[in-house]
């Protein structure tokens, strides 16, 4: 059957809910929260209308913790594209205006279907943000998957192409037009459908009722679980998929150990009291955490030593024992990073990749990443376990190219270390960060480790009056932090400010490549090599 109805005949003045059963031809359905159209400038911004990330915009953010407020999707039609190092595209707003979107993903770009980036195809992207490029005009710059979906949105007059429509018959956007976008509880991705949201706006309201589980109702508040997991005891497991830089956890310590050398009377005497002073379900909580100490203390003690975790930034020389990131598990290869957050008294736990639903959220226990000899010595010594993660599991051969990679960037970080005290020329020391990155790519690394990498060559530049130079340095490694730490950290912060109160540009005219090479005063990287031992 043909439609009947031409695109002038589209009706502009119904609520979502209405253009659905319009659509449709089908009876009412119940109101699911706000209802927007494509045209509310307010949930569809241009481009001009998206907020800067460089500042808080109370539009779009709480002002405590810099979390969305309410969701937001930015539409676009994709002008033109190419594929360099990255995925860029430019992209045409509903004001007519072009910025250039650059793909900073895992995979720079190469997760979306090569047939869906086309010219004339529109792009969909969730609380995307203006960035400022250091050597472009402003853009986007993306770094989530699941946060940008396109589809075919041209050739209404082409026949029967409503029928075959991606934006209207697809069910993982058709939710776009019944979510309540003014009300945020979590971030949203890609796909999400009529029946997700459908299921989110039953939920929401939804008040703790005597008979009802409490681990039920905390379930939908946390984006994991905890569950047994196969020979390591308890652990934490998404429940739902997690994307790359969430903070999936933010807790503050039940109690505070000592790390200094105090004895083991003292304590034993400061666990005691500690536990005595936590609630009935706190102490329930605390006494079903491991112990890998068995008999050497008392059975408080053992499992304090066992689950206490370190509070790097903290202002006082202590662990923290916490009820929910005390059980989160170790792999040499983690997708997870924990950070003590001064600012706010809590630890926090960023994703540093997508984690899919089921999967084991995970961190490291060592303060680096050393060989498999090295870990797996460290780990049994100071944790009691062999490690069999993904990583330790390698068959012999990747494993033997693994530990190359690793002893080179330690065997390098010592060398950085050198160069910046002995005042060695900047152009070797920032080609070895260089080839720091790029073994950091190889064996998959995403961690703090980045972000000092980026801080060690901030200072490299600042110590040798390159303003242009440590301004790129100082952005990149505040935009590590943040990935990993969060807005309201405050290295964050500080890094965030250091770049901000540098004014100097870099020379223009350049491509992405010539960037590069300007930026790390290229050389052939291979003879740097002679400069790590």
């Amino acid at each position: 059957m043909l439609w009947k109805t031409r695109m002038n005949d589209v009706p502009n003045a119904l609520e979502s809910t209405e253009f659905e059963d319009w659509l449709w031809k089908r009876e009412k359905s119940p109101r699911l929260g706000a209802r927007v159209g494509l045209r509310n400038r307010e949930i569809f911004p241009a481009f001009n209308g998206l907020p800067d990330e460089r500042y808080v915009d109370l539009g779009f953010y709480r002002g405590d913790l810099g979390q969305p407020n309410r969701h937001w999707c930015f539409l676009a039609e994709i002008v033109d594209f190419d594929f360099f190092t990255r995925l860029h595209m430019e992209i045409r707003d509903i004001d007519g205006r072009k910025v250039p979107l650059f793909f900073y993903t895992d995979g720079r770009g190469s997760e979306l279907e090569s047939a869906k980036i086309q010219s004339g195809y529109t792009v969909a992207i969730l609380y995307a943000q203006q960035h400022a490029f250091m050597f472009d005009e402003p853009g986007i710059r993306h770094e989530d998957p699941a946060r940008l979906k396109t589809c075919q949105a041209h050739g209404w007059n082409e026949k029967l192409h409503k029928k075959s429509c991606k934006l209207l018959q697809d069910p993982d956007l058709r939710g776009i037009f019944i979510l309540d976008w003014g009300q945020f509880d979590k971030h949203i991705s890609f796909p999400f459908s009529v029946n997700t949201v459908e299921f989110a706006a039953s939920t929401r309201n939804v008040e703790e009722a005597p008979n009802v589980s409490k681990a039920v109702i905390q379930a939908s508040d946390k984006p994991y679980a905890i569950r047994s997991i196969a020979g390591k005891g308890k652990g934490l497991v998404a429940t739902e998929r997690i994307v790359k830089g969430t903070r999936l956890l933010s807790e503050a310590p039940v109690f505070r150990v000592p790390r200094g050398n105090p004895s083991i009377q003292a304590l034993e005497s400061i666990v005691k009291n500690e536990v005595n002073r936590l609630t009935a379900d706190q102490k329930a909580a605390f006494f079903d955490l491991t112990n890998i100490y068995g008999d050497a203390h008392s059975h408080s003690l053992g499992i304090a030593r066992t689950n206490v975790l370190p509070l790097v930034g903290s202002d006082d020389v202590s662990g923290g024992l916490f009820l929910d990131a005390s059980r989160i598990n170790h792999s040499c290869n983690h997708n997870a990073q924990n950070t003590w957050n001064e600012n706010i008294g809590e630890l926090t736990v960023h994703a540093l990749r997508d984690i899919n639903a089921g999967q084991e959220i995970t961190i490291s226990y060592l303060a680096s990443t050393p060989e498999f000899a090295e870990r797996q010595c460290q780990l049994k010594e100071t944790f009691k376990f062999i490690c069999r993660c993904e990583l330790c599991s390698l068959p012999l051969a990747k494993r033997k190219l693994s530990d190359e990679r690793l002893m080179k960037i330690q065997a390098i970080d010592r060398s950085i270390g050198e160069a910046l005290l002995d005042g060695e020329e900047p152009g070797v020391a920032l080609n070895l960060l260089h080839m720091m990155f790029d073994l950091f790519e190889e064996e998959g690394i995403w961690d703090g480790r980045i972000a000092r990498a980026y801080k060690d060559a901030f200072d490299i530049a600042m110590e040798n009056d390159d303003a242009p130079r440590a301004r790129t340095f100082a952005t990149r490694a505040y935009e590590a932090r943040r990935l990993i730490e969060g807005e309201d950290n405050p290295t964050t912060i500080k890094m965030k400010r250091a770049a901000n109160q540098l004014s100097a540009q870099p020379p223009e005219g350049m491509d992405k490549a010539e960037f590069e090479y300007w930026l790390w005063m290229g050389e052939d990287l291979a003879s740097s090599e002679d400069s790590v031992e």
